[in-house]
């Protein structure tokens, strides 16, 4: 049987009939990121469309009678993205009644990537038998050649050897493209050899019919992208600046090509060589321009022209050697001034540096030392843009910190108090019972002196002297009145009440033999406001009474709460130096005339 032939388009693992990708519909808007692989990895299989699979010749199916599918759902590209989804129909089995589907997903201008699904269910058909192992061989010796045929984003020379899609690759057989016959269950494979080191591809080609292959002569395409070009091409497109060692005390016309360096560093294997850009060496400005050649196996790449800056100046010369002759600093008013609180407006250094360079001044972090008077201060001298820092500078003969201490907290006191003074006479202080309201910080001892002849018991009130005390400085605060002491007249009525709560209990006695017919008569002739009951309550005393205290009985005895057909309850008070005690209670046992 004769066969008949027409034109293929090879792509992916087998030849393809010439018809259009399918490109697949949109789904929803992607709203995280899409890259290729995360869609191929979704597309799990491919369905036929059309009726009667079973009894469908695979020779008869169409890219348009096929659908994708993710799972068990239809599969849609995401919309507002980049991505581009198309299959298209590589193998077909007639024997078997299978297809091979080849899926591709491309991003934007990245090399797409495949997969290859299987179709079955058509119709098995059996296999032509007039095809031959000789006709098969006869089909492979017709190849002559593979090109490559990439587009500028997948040119050789941007793609390794391994990373060749089957769909760049084109069959000649002389110079024409090469196509198989049609029927028998013709089909062509790639045996691709990568070598991504040389940047070498070898390439067979398998031409199968039913059970017959045979192999095309090996094919070697030479051009593509090696492993040390890509290794020198992305330490070239990492590098954006380049440094050079000691370039501050180096002018740019002085530079040595082998102290420079680029601040991202090649991988391990890569050499790296420096070349002065011609007339870029700028001494006024301290810069200059290099370019790096990376250099790995044989293989080169060359930077851009890179600005090297910071080199030295004329003008950093001229602060540089200001900056040697200084020794020393000093400040304005610092006898005032603690260290903490200096200004760097009034610092200045004793060796002048010449007109035209200005200084500045900071004060070295944790340098300030109250307690010495000291502190380290840094001068930067500036000219034209450049600088140049001083080593620290000592000064001292600043104000410490103890003699403010003290100044400050006398400063702060306005006023002194005593412990349980309400209780003690002024005449009674003791000074170790002072305090001062407004205390001082901490570090800080205060001492008291009571004022000569300040002492009024009358009053209740003193005058005080607070001294305080740091590190063997000291200050005294004027005089401070301290008042709500204990007074005389206060001191004698407590006097008074205690011994009036003494006397209510022990007993009280009466002078004379008299009686009375009941306790009723004994309360309304002791109550008795005319001088009769006054000379009965003049008969009445207690026997412990302390001396230089003196006891009176008042009107206003009643019969005992407890005992009232026995006893009565007499009012009394206690006097001492002229102040009276609280009114108190004390139980009278009254003689009863007998009947």
């Amino acid at each position: 049987m004769k066969l008949k032939k027409f034109s293929f388009l090879l792509s992916a693992t087998a030849a393809t009939v010439a018809v259009p990708l399918v490109a697949v519909s949109c789904g929803k808007t992607a709203t995280t990121e899409v890259t290729a692989k995360s869609e191929l990895d979704k597309i799990t299989a491919v369905a036929f469309t059309g009726t009667d699979q079973a009894n469908t010749s695979v020779n008869d199916v169409t890219n348009e009678q096929l659908k994708l599918k993710a799972g068990e759902a239809d599969y849609k590209a995401p919309t507002g993205s980049d991505v581009k989804v198309a299959f298209e129909i590589t193998t077909r089995l007639a024997v078997d009644g299978s297809l091979k589907v080849k899926v591709s997903v491309q991003k934007g201008a990245e090399t797409p990537l495949t997969k290859e699904l299987d179709l079955t269910g058509f119709k098995a058909e059996p296999a032509v038998q007039n095809v031959t192992q000789e006709q098969v061989d006869t089909e492979a010796a017709k190849i002559t050649a593979v090109e490559y045929n990439g587009t500028e984003a997948s040119a050789k020379e941007n793609v390794f050897p391994s990373q060749v899609d089957d769909a760049k690759l084109v069959v000649k057989a002389g110079k024409e493209i090469y196509a198989h016959p049609i029927g028998g269950n013709w089909a062509i494979k790639f045996v691709k050899t990568p070598d991504d080191v040389t940047g070498t591809l070898k390439v067979k080609v398998k031409v199968t019919s039913g059970t017959f292959s045979a192999e095309s002569q090996e094919v070697p395409l030479n051009g593509f992208l090696t492993s040390e070009q890509k290794a020198v091409n992305d330490a070239k497109t990492a590098i954006t600046s380049a440094d050079y060692t000691g370039k501050a005390s180096v002018l740019p016309s002085a530079a040595d090509v082998t102290k420079f360096s680029v601040t991202q560093a090649p991988a391990d294997g890569i050499d790296v060589s420096y070349e002065i850009v011609a007339s870029s060496q700028n001494n006024d400005a301290g810069t200059l321009k290099v370019k790096a050649t990376l250099t790995k196996g044989g293989k080169t790449a060359v930077t851009d022209e890179l600005e090297v800056s910071g080199f030295l100046t004329s003008d950093q010369k001229a602060v540089n050697d200001a900056k040697t002759a200084i020794t020393s600093a000093d400040y304005t008013g610092k006898a005032l001034v603690l260290p903490s609180a200096a200004d760097v407006t009034k610092f200045s250094v004793t060796q002048a540096p010449a007109d035209g360079i200005d200084v500045s001044y900071e004060i070295v972090a944790s340098s300030q030392n109250n307690d010495a008077g000291t502190l380290k201060v840094k001068a930067t001298l500036t000219k034209g843009g450049k600088t140049a820092v001083t080593d620290e500078l000592e000064v001292s003969g600043f104000l410490t910190s103890d003699q403010k201490a003290v100044n400050d907290a006398k400063t702060a006191i306005t006023s002194a108090d005593y412990t349980g003074k309400a209780l003690v006479l002024p005449s009674a202080a003791d000074v170790t019972k002072f305090s001062v309201t407004q205390a001082p910080a901490d570090g800080i001892d205060v001492s008291y002196e009571i004022v000569a002849s300040s002492q009024n018991n009358d009053a209740g009130t003193l005058k005080v002297k607070a001294t305080l005390t740091k590190g063997g400085k000291t200050a005294v605060t004027d005089e401070l009145e301290v008042s709500g002491f204990l007074t005389t007249d206060q001191d004698n009525k407590n006097k008074a009440d205690a011994e009036a709560t003494r006397l209510a209990a022990t007993q009280v006695s009466i002078t004379g033999e008299e009686t009375w017919a009941d306790v009723n008569a004994f309360v309304a002739a002791y109550n008795n406001g005319e001088a009769a009951g006054q000379t009965l309550r003049g008969k009445f005393s207690f026997a412990n009474k302390t001396p230089d205290y003196s006891v009176v009985f008042r009107t206003g005895a009643t019969p005992s709460s407890t005992e009232p057909t026995t006893k009565a309850t007499l009012k009394f008070t206690v006097s001492y130096k002229g102040q009276a005690s609280e009114e108190k209670t004390v139980d009278f046992t009254v003689p009863i005339t007998a009947s």
